[in-house]
């Protein structure tokens, strides 16, 4: 706390403000809103050099060519803790909880769903011009073992966990051709691999 305290403060002069926790999600990374009288940003304490180091790169490249992430503000000369806009609370996840439960989407609820599919291949083919893949954490390629680590998440975090019978050898026969198929479509385009509704924000 007092390291975010300390960046707040040197990057903007300020010493009358807030900070609220929030919730946190899949990483170790914490997040607080910083608050004051005239605005708010949301500060961000990392636990790995290399991820956050990635996630300040590929903010500016991202940035640099258009594409919707939230601004930086400012980083700590460490680069493990750092300050960006504040998009606020409402994530696309949120936004169409209702067509969720009911399993009928409104018109608004589609075009909010339509809008974030159709951004999604704005960063795969434009934000992969001039990347640095090098820079991508914690593997620079999609390769096979990324490929089986999402599909065993699959497996054993949604299927079993729901109860519903399957055959488990015919579907880890499908997860081998399924992963050739896609390692056989090699590609130098950016793969956004967390791409999912509680990570998307409705600013």
């Amino acid at each position: 706390m007092e390291r975010i305290q300390s960046l707040f403060e040197r990057y903007s002069g300020i010493r009358g403000y807030g900070i609220t926790p929030l919730p946190s999600s899949g990483g170790n990374r914490r997040y607080f809103r910083i608050t004051w009288n005239e605005g708010s940003c949301i500060a961000a304490a990392g636990t790995s050099l290399q991820e956050n180091t990635a996630f300040l790169y590929l903010d500016r490249h991202f940035s640099r060519l258009g594409l919707p992430v939230p601004k930086v503000l400012a980083v700590s000369e460490d680069s493990m803790c750092y300050l960006q806009e504040d998009l606020g609370d409402t994530t696309l996840f949120d936004a169409v909880s209702a067509g969720r439960r009911s399993g009928t989407y409104s018109s608004e609820e589609t075009a909010l769903l339509l809008k974030a599919v159709e951004t999604l291949p704005a960063f795969q083919y434009a934000g992969a011009v001039g990347l640095d893949f090098s820079m991508c954490r914690p593997i620079s390629s999609f390769d096979r073992t990324s490929v089986m680590f999402d599909l065993n998440y699959f497996k054993y975090c949604f299927l079993k966990p729901s109860g519903v019978e399957f055959d488990e050898m015919a579907l880890e026969e499908d997860f081998r051709s399924l992963c050739g198929r896609l390692l056989a479509c090699c590609s130098d385009n950016f793969m956004y691999r967390d791409f999912q509704g509680r990570n998307i924000m409705l600013a």
